[in-house]
């Protein structure tokens, strides 16, 4: 057995340790999945971790309500892997692709007062990594361009998607408002990135109330007005990434919370950030979604708009003749309304997300000044309509709703592998829904 610094380690313990100093704590199960590993070896990990216990490399706190344990790096353990990995102090790193830095211990080390939440931090990190070798697996097995044309159409992104923690992910950044400069903290708890385009994450346990999703949507403002000041690029999206169980106890009702203090804070971010919420096994359907070629093009539209044609007398376009070569353009659909023309701009919308409806009410408000431009007056005569591959999307919060609620009376959802099509139900006027 190779004789390490004074350690007696396996290369298969070394694994283990490198895997807990890039995660921070993980239960056994969690670094087996995290290895590669099949569930059968899951006792011989255990009994690798037992030794380095034994050998005061690591150790453990109990997780609530549950027999496992999550693991860290103590801190001779922690000194060991900096040094096996060859960190130079101070070295911070990105996070991304083993990219580690060096930290004192009592920073690097996980928040043991947040230890569920850290919890599926990491399985989160773990949904990315299997939709990685998912992705690779994919590859391999595609022998010709025939069988690349039929993946749905698909292109796969030609790297990998990264993550990384709060660790590497938060940063201490100077805003000047009022002729003022003061220090605020960007603290996501942790971020993924795709094809260069940055994702904040969120893990939500539903224990944050009104008052503290605004507080956070107002350090998110903060930190985008940073970024606009800079000239740097806003991340693509804040997701939400909650527990399974919440899908079948309270999900439309976190999601009328999260969107109402979203767009009471975020201010015009809204119109090119989306908000996502998802469960943690959708965490591969929305990383699958964001890694391929988006289906924008108007002809699977019309090809999925069958329904309407038996309606009455329908027809398809852009938005360029009616909004002009200088504006956003949208495909639509007009229909007939008491025998006038009704502009159905078509939007995309997933699940649980914001910017489709953004967009939508961006489109209604540029139509009503082109309308008044054009005939002097304003006039009821567009309704959007949402397409979706994966998930019927869900209605945003009532708070934003209830300003445009004639507008989105008759929205309908439409899903453009199977042409189901049916009318979106919005939540009553002024609900009085409790927020938590």
């Amino acid at each position: 057995m190779p004789i390490i610094q004074g350690y007696s380690l396996t290369p298969k313990q070394l694994k283990i340790m490198h895997w807990l100093f890039k995660s921070r704590a993980a239960t056994v199960e969690q670094i087996t999945r995290g290895l590669g590993y099949s569930n059968k070896s899951y006792k011989a990990i255990y009994n690798l971790m037992l030794d380095l216990r034994k050998q005061k490399l690591i150790d453990s706190d109990d997780l609530k309500y549950t027999h496992k344990h999550l693991y860290y790096l103590k801190e001779d353990g922690h000194y060991l892997m900096n040094s096996v990995n060859n960190i130079e102090p101070y070295y911070r790193g990105t996070g991304f692709s083993n990219d580690l830095g060096h930290f004192p211990y009592e920073l690097y080390k996980y928040p043991q007062k947040q230890r569920e939440h850290h919890g599926m931090l990491i399985d989160l990190s773990l949904e990315v990594e299997d939709f990685n070798r998912w992705v690779e697996n994919k590859k391999t097995n595609i022998h010709s361009e025939y069988e690349n044309a039929q993946e749905d159409e698909h292109i796969f992104s030609s790297s990998p998607v990264l993550f990384r923690d709060n660790l590497y992910a938060s940063q201490e950044f100077t805003l000047e408002l009022n002729k003022k400069r003061n220090k605020y903290f960007y603290r996501p708890d942790g971020e993924i990135r795709i094809k260069e385009k940055t994702y904040a994450l969120e893990i939500d346990r539903s224990t944050e109330r009104n008052k503290g999703l605004k507080e956070k949507f107002l350090g998110y403002k903060r930190y985008f007005d940073f970024l606009s000041q800079k000239g740097l690029e806003l991340p693509k999206a804040i997701v939400f990434v909650t527990e399974n169980k919440t899908r079948q106890f309270g999900m439309k009702h976190r999601w009328d919370s999260i969107t109402n203090s979203f767009f009471s804070q975020i201010g015009d971010y809204k119109e090119s950030v989306n908000l996502v919420l998802l469960t943690m096994n959708k965490v591969k359907s929305f990383l699958f979604k964001e890694c391929t070629l988006s289906v924008d093009r108007l002809e699977h539209v019309q090809s999925a708009l069958q329904n309407l044609k038996e309606q009455g007398d329908v027809k398809y376009g852009t938005s360029l003749k009616w909004m002009g070569d200088k504006e956003k353009q949208y495909p639509f659909v007009v229909s007939k309304n008491e025998g006038k023309p009704h502009l159905n701009p078509v939007i995309r919308v997933e699940g649980y997300e914001t910017l489709g409806w953004v967009q939508a009410i961006l489109f209604k408000q540029r139509n009503d000044e082109l309308h008044i431009e054009k005939h002097g007056r304003l006039t009821n005569n567009s309704t959007p309509l949402f397409y979706y591959l994966y998930e019927k999307p869900s209605v945003i919060g009532v708070t934003l709703i209830d300003k445009y609620r004639e507008y989105f009376t008759g929205t309908s959802s439409i899903n453009i592998k199977n042409g189901i099509y049916e009318e979106m139900h919005l939540p009553p006027n002024k609900s009085k829904v409790d927020t938590y």
